[in-house]
């Protein structure tokens, strides 16, 4: 969610460019609708924010997606696992030496934060610790989405099936 309290819809001071207003923003399907709402063209911030709030209900229900059910499955080519939130690490000590091998399940619990459950290799083995951190991703997915990305999970079998 956004800091005005309303998803889509961000706030921007600039008073090096006298420029103050709600900014609306929203991203589909590869494409983005974006516009800003001026507080001098509405009067006061508050009519500014009720105008952004009425304009993103409007592009809301004019692409007919709800917004909560929306599901975020980043692919990259920095995943070396395959399993999207699932990571093979080494650490390492600031002398250089390995401080030991994890694997390791992150997820977003919202408001731009990051977290993460670490999984010795030493202590579980090989393919105990990524069973562990598929898990533990898994049951942050049905907190966060209320059921699991199964399209994930699909390539975690064959990640498990090739251990």
């Amino acid at each position: 969610m956004a800091r005005s309290g309303h998803t889509h819809v961000s706030r921007i001071d600039q008073p090096d460019k006298n420029n103050y207003g709600w900014y609306v923003r929203i991203r589909r399907e590869g494409s983005t609708t974006a516009k800003f709402f001026r507080d001098s063209k509405y009067g006061t911030r508050t009519k500014a924010l009720k105008a952004a709030i009425v304009f993103r209900d409007q592009l809301l229900a004019n692409l007919k997606l709800p917004a909560s059910k929306r599901k975020v499955l980043h692919r990259s080519g920095r995943n070396t696992s395959g399993i999207v939130g699932v990571a093979r690490r080494t650490m390492r000590r600031r002398d250089g030496r390995t401080a030991g091998s994890y694997w390791v399940a992150t997820w977003s619990p919202g408001n731009g934060k990051t977290a993460r459950k670490l999984f010795s290799i030493s202590e579980l083995g090989e393919r105990g610790a990524l069973l562990a951190a598929c898990a533990c991703r898994r049951d942050r997915e049905r907190e966060i989405y209320g059921e699991e990305l199964r399209e994930n999970w699909a390539a975690a079998a064959k990640v498990l099936l090739s251990l």
